[in-house]
C-alpha cells in the first residue's frame, strides 16, 4: 500500500489551500526562519516548485517550514502532518491544578503563597528553549497539592518553598 500525506500548500502569492504534494514529504520541518526551502506555485501553468532560499551544500538537509500562519504547535503538526517535534516553544497546555475553595488548608497555603489565583487558572507555555525548568509557581502549587492531610495542616510558606 501507499501512504499519502495531506500537506497544506504554502504557495507564495497564491491562495493557500490543502493539496497533495507527494514530494513535500521528503522535506523535514524547521521553524520558518531556519528553513532553507520555500514552496511556490503557479496555478495557471500547473507548477509547484520547491526553491532553496540560500546556498545548500551537497548532502545537506533540505528543510521547509510547515507553518502557514506562525509556527504550529505539536497538536497542529500531529493532526495535519502526522508528526511532532521534540521541543516546541509554541506548545501550550491548560492544567487544572485544584479547586482552591474545596480545601481550607490548601486555600490557606496557596493564599499565603499568593498563588490561589494562579492555581485556579494556570496556563503553561514554554518561553525559551534554554529554559527547561517549570515555573516556580507551578512547583510551589505542586508541592502544596502533594502534601497529605496531616502535612497540609501544619505546612507553612517556608516549608513549601524550602
Amino acid at each position: 500500500g501507499h501512504t499519502v500525506n495531506m500537506q497544506a500548500v504554502r504557495g507564495l502569492g497564491v491562495a493557500k489551500r490543502p493539496g497533495l504534494v507527494p514530494i513535500g514529504d521528503c522535506f523535514n520541518h524547521e521553524v520558518d526562519h531556519l528553513a532553507n526551502v520555500v514552496s511556490t506555485s503557479d496555478v495557471d501553468n500547473e507548477v509547484f516548485d520547491f526553491v532553496a532560499t540560500q546556498p545548500v551544500s551537497a548532502g545537506a538537509e533540505l528543510l521547509v517550514s510547515y507553518s502557514l500562519h506562525g509556527e504550529p504547535s505539536n497538536a497542529k503538526l500531529l493532526l495535519d502532518y502526522g508528526f511532532c517535534i521534540a521541543y516546541s516553544v509554541n506548545d501550550e497546555v491548560a492544567v487544572p491544578l485544584v479547586e482552591v475553595d474545596e480545601n481550607a488548608d490548601v486555600r490557606r497555603l496557596l493564599t499565603a503563597l499568593h498563588l490561589d489565583t494562579y492555581a485556579r487558572s494556570a496556563r503553561l507555555s514554554i518561553e525559551a528553549p534554554d529554559n527547561s525548568d517549570p515555573p516556580n509557581e507551578l512547583i510551589a502549587v505542586g508541592r502544596v497539592l502533594a502534601l497529605d492531610r496531616n502535612a497540609l495542616r501544619t505546612a507553612t510558606v517556608q516549608s513549601v518553598l524550602g
